[in-house]
């Protein structure tokens, strides 16, 4: 994956050879962005720019922060909730598969390497749908946060954090067939836990949020300063 450095010169400059870097990518395809300012200027102005071109998810950092930053050749106009958080399903699918082979061929490093980024998505993913889809569609929809499916699938994270926080303790020692055996548990209800998003709340949010839908999905990227600590 190509890896690009983020300074502190002008922004507006190193967005245009950002978004040639990510023009010349396949639709899908991605690349590794990595900076120690903050991110949140670059974000917003890659957002206004080229607004449903590129998505931006978090990877783990020594220090400052590190980004996966996706080309979307043709993107879908409007933008849809269905679409944006289904795609982050299937980036977090994949990072959870080449974890589970990494592990089952004894590949220590590769393996605890591929967790922390699985990890570090899964609870981006929480925060994006806890803090700013959920709220907003509950207030569109006059459904109270204690009722109805914002309510399950709350429920639902509750739980696969406590199983990432088992897999997190056997990744720290570097057991990798308790990784493996808790991850499995963990597959299963993700894989029913999407099923339901992706087939049920995550259409009811589209119908609901309709012209709203843009403003909930960039707020919810903006969320990424915080993941880094930087406010």
């Amino acid at each position: 994956m190509q890896l690009m450095e983020w300074n502190d010169g002008g922004v507006e400059e190193q967005v245009t050879a950002l978004r040639n870097a990510l023009e010349a990518l396949a639709d899908g395809e991605s690349l590794e962005l990595i900076g120690s300012g903050s991110s949140q200027e670059m974000i917003t102005t890659l957002q206004a720019q080229r607004w449903g071109y590129y998505d931006c998810y978090p990877l783990p950092a020594q220090s400052g922060w590190r980004l996966q930053i996706f080309n979307h050749a043709a993107p879908e106009q409007p933008r849809r909730v269905v679409g944006f958080f289904t795609f982050d399903h299937r980036r977090c699918d994949q990072l959870f598969a080449d974890m589970e082979i990494a592990a089952k061929e004894g590949s220590t490093p590769e393996a605890k390497g591929l967790f922390n980024a699985f990890e570090m998505g899964m609870q981006f993913h929480f925060k994006m749908e806890e803090e700013v889809l959920f709220p907003t569609f509950e207030s569109r929809a006059g459904m109270p946060p204690n009722q109805g499916p914002t309510m399950v699938m709350r429920m639902e994270h509750q739980q696969m954090r406590g199983l990432l926080q088992q897999m997190r303790e056997a990744a720290d020692k570097d057991d990798l067939a308790q990784l493996a055996s808790v991850g499995g548990t963990l597959l299963f209800l993700m894989q029913q836990h999407n099923m339901k998003e992706e087939q049920m709340l995550y259409p009811a949010c589209d119908a609901h949020l309709g012209p709203v839908v843009d403003e909930v999905l960039q707020r919810a990227q903006g969320l990424l300063a915080r993941i880094f600590h930087e406010g």
